[in-house]
Formats: C-alpha cells, structure tokens, sequence
C-alpha cells in the first residue's frame, strides 16, 4: 500500500467502536458471496482485554488474485456503494490480523495484515480440493480496554447486526438466498452461542412516501410491527445507504410504544454513497436531513397510530398535558412531533417559537393593526409565564427548611458571583434569573443589582 495504514485508521475511523470490526467482515462476506459466516469471540476474562482474540471465518469466494490487489489499495472501488476503506477499521483494535484464505478450488493465499502491511508479502499454495473460504484471526488487542461489555455478547452483537444489515438481509431473503450468522462467545469460560437466520427477518409491509427533496428518486418505506414482550421492546428507524442501514432519530427512547417490535426502513435512490467513511453519519446537508425526518417521522406516526390506536389517545394525552402545564405556549407546540420526539424539545421548539414571535413584534418599528393585536396576545402569554415561573418560586422558598443552606436560598433571589450582576438594559434576559421581587416589588424597577459581588463594583 502507498498510504501510511496508522495515519489512515487514525483519520477515517478514530471515532469508530469495537462491533464495526463485525460489520466490516459481514459486509466483505457478502460481497464475497458468503451466505455462511461466522464469529469466533475469546477472552480470559472481561478485565483482560489484551486476552481478546476474534475469529471470522466464512464460505465466499476468498482471496481470488483480483479480490486481494482490491484489499491491498485503499479506495479501490468499482462503485459508489463500496470506500475501500472499511478493513482499516480492524487495526484500530488489532495489532495482527493473521488471513488464511482458500480460492478457485485449489490455491491457499496466507498473509498479515498489519501497520506494515506490503502487499508483495504473502504465502501461496496449491492444496488439494477444498471449499472456497476466508478466515480472520485477529490478535493483540490494542486498547486498555474493551469499551463496553456489550461489544463481545453474542446477544447484543445479533442485535446490532440486524439493525446494521436489515436492508441487506431483507433483499437477500426477498431473493430466496439463505444466510447464516453464527456468533459463538467464551468469555471467562462463559460459551454462548447465538444463530442469525432468514427467519429473523421480518416480512416487511411498504408504503411510498411523498418528497420534495428531489424531483426524480421515489422514496419507499419499509415497515414491520409486531406484538413481543414488554422487556423486548424496540424500534428501529434507519435510512438504507449502499445496503446498510444508517439510524435517523425519528422516535424519542422515551416515546417507543411498550410491548412492540418496530422497524422501519427508508429506501431511495437518493442515497446512494452518501454516507462517510465509517458509514456513521449521512453525507447530505442540514436541510435535506431534516425534510428527510419530517417526512420520515410523518409517515412513521400514521402507520404506528393506524396499528396501535391507543398511541393516538397517549400523544393527545401528552399534547393536553403540555397545554395544562405550559398555557403561555399554547399553539406554538408541533402538534404532528408530540409523542414522537423528546418532550424537551418539543417544550424547546415551541419556546423557540415564541421567542421569535416576541422578537419580531419588538424589532418592528411601527405596528400595524394586526401586528399590535398580536403584541396584545404575545404579552399576555409572556404575563402568563411570569406568573407561572413566580408561583413556581415562592413554592420552592415556601418548602425550604433548616437543612437549606445559605447558598441554596440566596440562589432563588438571584445568580451570585460572576454571574451575579444585573442590568436595566438586560432586563428580558436577567427576568427569569433575578428575583429581587421576593425581598419587595419595588425591585422590579433598578437599574443595576448586584449579587455576591466585590464592593469596589458598588463603589464604581
């Protein structure tokens, strides 16, 4: 290779995690045709990372010359679904990845893949017939230690490969191809053993969607839903690119309906290759991405609300919850989002909103007739959450005790130290933070406060 391997996994997968490792082998087995892959995971124990070895093996096509002078040159690739890149990601974890590989009946090809990797250096062989195949020994761990347990557990490791290749395995088993994933662990003399098959995969119901992002790619959505325990809930909405799957946040954790099994996958033309390097994060602008999930998240709710009415009760329920709580927001909630997204940023964006309505109204110069009827209204919501946020203080003192310290109390009058300063012309930023009022009214009007601040600041 002509580029310095270090540099390379350094700049294309520094931000990468230990189950990229299984991913990229799944997708080079499929792209070898493999419909039999397995994983081979060991470790003393689970505090011992540098005991970690991991084993691949499969029944593809294995190192044929022309697929090993495309694994040796980085970005050799035929098509924008492949970067070229993804083996790099074995060396941010491994020091020594030992690759016996069986080809075109006859040949065995043996070679290290390591930081120093010269493609000139291998074994080759004729051996007797024998089934095509490739096995990755990885060893020598390079980490202090392995991030999260999860990594190397056969049950989390099925789940997240069928998050990973949903769309994949879909068209495989749509096309009658049967693949098998095995993943066999022991750890601390721990074995389990866990199988991926066909059957895993859902029959997926499809819906078109309507988008205006671009004028010529349909985009198609792919759903499943089904009744599983409460333990077992999940949902899963991702965005196929290349024949992987790429999450998009369209349902808050906190939102996903208790005792289903949700999947939900968009497909266009439109993706295609737009994703980065380590195949984390979508290539495609701000904007784009958030008509993507607006209309992703849009149709995503129809289908949740059309199979589990009760939904449809919880999110008004929420919706009425917010008004009750929030009165001066009122209107200004995504009604479309409630129930989906976190109830902090649907409480956000409507304050953002707000905001802005205040802005706008005190920015103008002259008011026309309909902008001063919406001064009135933007006023008496802006009263309305003062009162709110008063009530809610005089609560808070009311309730404190002898076990409040000093510091506690003083912070409901006001912010001390660097931010303990108040001024006249700031007062709209400072409302919510100085509470003077609660000593006496009449320092509603000031012109500067000063909380836990130098006296030289007074003097001056």
């Amino acid at each position: 290779m002509q580029v310095k391997l270090s540099q390379a996994v350094k700049m294309f997968f520094g931000n990468s995690s230990l189950e990229m490792v299984f991913f990229e082998a799944i997708a080079n087995a499929l792209d070898a045709e493999a419909n039999k892959i397995t994983f081979s995971i060991t470790a003393n124990a689970l505090n011992q990372p540098e005991s970690l070895q991991i084993e691949i093996s499969d029944n593809g096509k294995g190192f044929t010359d022309e697929r090993y002078k495309k694994f040796s040159k980085l970005f050799d690739v035929e098509e924008s679904s492949h970067k070229g890149l993804g083996r790099l990601v074995y060396l941010c974890y491994f020091d020594e990845v030992k690759v016996i590989s069986y080809y075109d009946k006859v040949y065995l090809r043996e070679f290290e893949f390591n930081e120093e990797f010269n493609e000139e250096i291998f074994k080759s062989s004729i051996v007797p017939e024998t089934e095509s195949g490739t096995t990755f020994k990885m060893t020598n761990y390079t980490l202090q230690r392995i991030a999260k347990n999860e990594y190397i557990n056969a049950n989390y490791l099925k789940h997240r490969i069928l998050q990973e290749f949903y769309s994949r395995l879909y068209h495989l088993k749509d096309n009658g191809q049967k693949v098998e994933i095995k993943i066999k662990t022991n750890i601390d003399n721990h074995k389990n053993e866990v199988l991926l098959l066909n059957s895993d995969i859902p029959q997926f119901k499809t819906v078109e969607l309507e988008s205006s992002v671009n004028l010529i790619d349909t985009f198609y959505l792919h759903y499943s839903i089904k009744e599983v325990d409460p333990a077992e809930s999940s949902l899963i909405a991702a965005v196929s690119v290349d024949n992987r799957t790429v999450k998009v946040d369209i349902v808050a954790e906190e939102n996903i309906p208790l005792g289903y099994e949700m999947v939900f996958l968009l497909f266009s033309d439109y993706f295609n290759g737009k994703v980065d390097a380590a195949r984390q994060n979508l290539t495609i602008s701000k904007a784009e991405l958030k008509h993507v999930q607006s209309i992703f998240r849009k149709k995503v709710a129809t289908i949740i609300e059309e199979n589990i009415p009760k939904i449809k009760q919880r999110n008004t329920e929420t919706k009425n919850s917010l008004v009750n709580k929030y009165p001066h927001l009122s209107g200004y909630f995504d009604d479309d989002n409630v129930g989906y997204i976190g109830r902090n940023e649907i409480l956000k964006k409507a304050q953002d909103e707000f905001f802005k309505a205040q802005k706008e109204l005190l920015e103008a110069t002259n008011l026309t007739d309909e902008q001063f009827d919406k001064a009135l209204e933007v006023s008496s919501r802006a009263l309305t959450e003062y009162i709110l946020f008063r009530q809610l203080t005089i609560d808070k003192l009311k309730k404190s005790t002898n076990d409040n310290s000093e510091a506690e109390l003083h912070k409901l009058f006001a912010t001390t130290r660097n931010e303990g300063k108040f001024e006249k012309t700031n007062f709209v930023n400072d409302l919510y933070r100085n509470n003077s009022w609660l000593l006496d009214d009449k320092y509603m009007t000031y012109e500067t406060v000063l909380s836990d601040r130098e006296f030289g600041e007074l003097i001056n």
